[in-house]
């Protein structure tokens, strides 16, 4: 991830020591080397300085961030469990951690003692990991062949082309090396070159260690921290070959020493936005090793291609940093992030506006629906949607891509876009066209681009359907989906009880089988675990059993005799007695229609001068929900009204029956669905069966 601040993370992790410890010489030079933000340089240092000393506390936890900022995870694990047992306070890194390696249990597990904001809502994610995994199968990923061992990131389409960001360089050398991770400063790239490969035949890139070229005693004390170009020579370096694969520099007037990247480019394609680090090292931090060069948004004009008129914009404030530019589709709102003071926490969203005379206003923050006291960074605009990536809402480990949700113009939270666009590692850039596009991810370990192409993706489910009796009833089959409960078809399985549906993946099920004579079964399902077969997406599902059962000889069974069965009970209670109200209720209630809400109230109170009455109450449900929930909507309604009888005359014994959706006044289709027609289906009979 080091791609994603160039200059922030030692200040938002921080540094921390153990005041009872001795600073040694050679603890002293690499923890200046992490405060300057030359991982790279202080994971050698810090490692000798365990070797002579292993009980140093502040080594163990500085030696594990720097692994952490690489993304170089199992060295990470590793050294924040022995911090760990030696006593540090290690936060949240060591259940991020575990989360980056997939183990989501283990991550869990890890914020179980930790209350804090972020731990709760983390937790939350990594608890329910599969509720991120419904779209899964809806995107087909490829790896773009122009990625190298280095980094590939803040992608964008541009001329039927990509710019992109990268610090790919076939020789590093002190002048060049962005001493973060060894690798080079990035620049901005142009590419026509689309191809991609396919993901199972990518190799993992391999994150080199520095290492000395002379003993850690030849580094005497004056060369801590006086001149970094004494220091980098005792260092390897790199040389690294790949083919650049047709891809040349962007624009030659953003050619810097340092950073220069994330850029966006308006509709109209007139202006760009990009982020560049200061010229200046900023004033806050005293030092000549590596000063801090904070980041900055500046624009330019586009003529034919090219950039003209570099201006940086007014908003930016020398104290904090301020990159990752994303214009709206009109150019009058540009988001970005900033580490600027009193954020959320972290980095943040923001945006400016732009007024009637081309000025941009002050900064905003974009609110804590969005901002998280973890990062925000990436916003992309793609027509009228905004992405971001983001460290601290509930998500699937490190960074990961979120839709941004709007009331209006009001930022209303964020809906993270699932797997496999998201992954346990840092995923981010996200920009598309229609269907397609590209995002940026370093689930193989070095920060690489990805196209994707969204089609929803259909499956043949299969099962059988079995009674629990043996016997070979004519079975009903229905389809419905959960959410929103609707039933979507119904069919008739076969002699042998088969039967299948074609449904849509990332949507969850349930089945229900029916003898027509009362007896149900059911079965929830979803496209998990299909298989292609051919050019066809399947999936078997276990047997559905619909169980028999014997007439039940409860009380509530006796009421009409043993003729009475769920179809016809209306009917027979009916003949037993023509005391009997029938009431209908509010959709999705328990509650009365408010015509019928005084003609209860009218029975209630005949019914509190019954001295010895049986009152059978009986209530249905319309089929617009599951056969589970159905079943539980009409027992409540008959409890409901059964415990106010109850409750008016305690010497009526009142007897509650339910009959979900299996005993229905008007038809229930969903091609033939009138509201009127099923507000017939919500109702409850009260009938007077002797005194």
């Amino acid at each position: 991830m080091r791609n994603i601040l160039f200059t922030l993370f030692a200040i938002t992790i921080g540094f921390s020591s153990n005041a009872q410890e001795t600073e040694s010489s050679l603890l002293k030079q690499a923890n200046a080397e992490f405060a300057h933000l030359r991982y790279a340089y202080a994971i050698p240092l810090y490692k000798r300085q365990i070797q002579l000393n292993p009980s140093d506390t502040t080594a163990t936890l500085q030696l594990a961030k720097c692994y952490q900022i690489n993304n170089q995870y199992d060295s990470a694990i590793k050294y924040t469990q022995l911090a760990a047992n030696k006593g540090a306070n290690t936060g949240s890194m060591l259940p991020e951690l575990l989360a980056n390696k997939g183990d989501y249990a283990g991550a869990a597990s890890a914020y179980a003692n930790n209350s804090s904001p972020l731990a709760i809502v983390r937790k939350k994610g990594f608890s329910d990991i599969n509720s991120f995994m419904a779209e899964a199968m809806n995107y087909d990923l490829k790896y773009l062949a122009i990625n190298t061992p280095f980094n590939e990131y803040a992608v964008l389409t541009y001329r039927d082309g990509l710019i992109f960001e990268s610090n790919r360089a076939q020789k590093i050398k002190s002048k060049n090396e962005f001493s973060w991770d060894g690798a080079a400063y990035s620049k901005l790239y142009f590419t026509n070159n689309k191809q991609t490969v396919s993901l199972d035949q990518v190799a993992k890139a391999e994150w080199k260690e520095k290492t000395f070229n002379v003993a850690i005693a030849d580094l005497l004390e004056e060369t801590n921290n006086d001149n970094n170009k004494i220091l980098s020579k005792q260092f390897d370096f790199k040389t690294t070959t790949y083919s650049n694969s047709g891809v040349q520099l962007f624009d030659q007037a953003l050619l810097s020493k340092y950073n220069v990247g994330a850029i966006c480019i308006s509709a109209d394609s007139s202006t760009a936005y990009f982020t560049k680090n200061q010229q200046q090292p900023n004033k806050l931090f005293k030092s000549n090793v590596d000063d801090k060069h904070l980041l900055e948004i500046w624009s330019a004009g586009l003529v034919n291609g090219k950039l003209t008129n570099l201006v940086k914009l007014p908003f930016n404030k020398p104290n904090a940093s301020y990159f990752h530019p994303a214009i709206t589709k009109d150019n009058k709102r540009l988001y970005f992030i900033s580490d600027a003071p009193g954020g959320q926490g972290g980095t943040d969203l923001y945006y400016v506006e732009k007024d009637a005379q081309g000025n941009w206003g002050a900064a905003v923050n974009a609110g804590d629906k969005i901002n998280t006291v973890g990062n925000e960074l990436y916003p992309t605009v793609s027509g009228d949607e905004l992405y971001i990536s983001s460290n601290g809402h509930a998500g699937l480990g490190g960074l990961d891509i979120y839709k941004v949700l709007f009331n209006n113009t009001l930022i209303a939270g964020v809906e993270n876009i699932g797997s496999p666009i998201n992954s346990s590692t840092d995923d981010m850039s996200f920009t598309k066209n229609g269907n397609e596009g590209y995002f940026v991810s370093n689930r193989f370990g070095s920060d690489d681009i990805f196209s994707f192409k969204y089609e929803i993706k259909k499956v043949k489910v299969s099962g059988r359907v079995i009674a629990s009796d043996g016997s070979k009833p004519a079975m009903t089959v229905k389809l419905y989906s959960l959410n929103p409960v609707k039933l979507l078809e119904t069919v008739t399985a076969d002699a042998t009880g088969a039967y299948s549906f074609l449904i849509l993946s990332g949507i969850e099920y349930s089945i229900e089988a029916a003898d027509g004579v009362g007896n149900i079964g059911s079965l929830t399902t979803n496209t998990k675990g299909s298989v292609l077969d051919g050019n066809t997406y399947k999936k078997t599902l276990a047997d559905l059993v619909v169980k028999i059962a014997p007439i039940q000889k409860e009380e509530s069974q006796k009421v009409a005799s043993n003729k009475i069965t769920f179809n016809n009970l209306i009917d027979s209670l009916k003949a037993l007695t023509n005391d009997y109200v029938q009431y209908h209720h509010n959709f999705d209630k328990t509650s009365l229609v408010k015509k019928d809400i005084k003609p209860f109230n009218d029975l209630l109170m005949r019914v509190k001068a019954k001295k010895n009455a049986k009152i059978v109450v009986v209530s249905a449900a319309d089929c617009m929900g599951s056969p589970e929930y159905n079943e539980k909507l009409s027992s409540r309604r008959a409890d409901a009204m059964s415990a106010q009888i109850s409750k008016l005359n305690k010497k009526v014994k009142v007897v509650s029956l339910h009959l979900g959706d299996r005993v229905l006044v008007e038809p229930c289709a969903l091609s033939d669905y009138n509201e009127e027609k099923q507000a017939e289906n919500r109702y409850t009979y009260v009938f007077i069966v002797k005194d």
